[in-house]
């Protein structure tokens, strides 16, 4: 049960942060509830939290075909420090100030296909997860069994679905002052990609 919980509560707050910052799913969140309604951006949100399901589950089985490689995990335990100086870097200074400009569409498959459309062209959520997956796997964080990976996927749905709902309740501010809320993501990531860095070290040293 504590091992269940843990993969949740780990699953959430990953996926949370990795959704904060600004782009085509929640702006598009937060542009359906400001040109339609609060129910039809709803409807956008749960539909891209359950693809993001399947799309997580997919990523950490094949995260778990990498793990599997003899000396893997110890050649990424360096790649991951490397990875995680590299992102806070990108962020703190590098990161663009501008949300992806969301494009209109037409409903002619309803909100929640609509949700399920945008989710499933958000192709970086592959290798973010398959890092993640490996990376936690090889630390003893996550189980790879069926049951274990579907309760990660859920609460990475739910995480995603949190920031959403945000974005959602938000959304006349957050266009407004969409600039400054960017830059607050991106400082926001990127220092918390430095203290995961100060943890690999610290996995690598210890």
């Amino acid at each position: 049960m504590t091992a269940t919980i843990a993969h949740f509560f780990i699953a959430f707050g990953l996926s949370f942060i990795g959704s904060l910052p600004p782009g085509i799913i929640n702006m598009t969140v937060a542009m359906t509830a400001i040109r339609k309604n609060i129910s039809a951006a709803f409807l956008v949100s749960i539909g891209a939290a359950l693809v993001e399901f399947i799309q997580v589950f997919v990523a950490l089985k094949f995260s778990y075909l990498l793990s599997t490689y003899g000396d893997f995990q110890s050649i990424f335990s360096i790649i991951a420090l490397l990875i995680f100086v590299g992102l806070s870097v990108y962020y703190l200074f590098f990161a663009p100030t501008q949300p992806p400009k969301l494009k209109e569409k037409g409903a002619a498959l309803g909100d929640f296909f609509k949700g399920m459309a945008v989710s499933s062209a958000n192709v970086m959520v592959f290798p973010y997860w398959i890092f993640y997956g490996t990376w936690l796997g090889s630390n003893g964080w996550l189980i790879h069994d069926n049951f274990h990976i579907s309760i990660f996927s859920a609460g990475v749905a739910v995480g995603a679905f949190s920031v959403f709902l945000l974005f959602l309740k938000l959304a006349s501010i957050i266009v407004k002052k969409v600039d400054n809320l960017v830059k607050i993501a991106n400082r926001t990531v990127g220092f918390i990609f430095i203290i995961l860095a100060i943890l690999q070290l610290w996995q690598l040293v210890k």
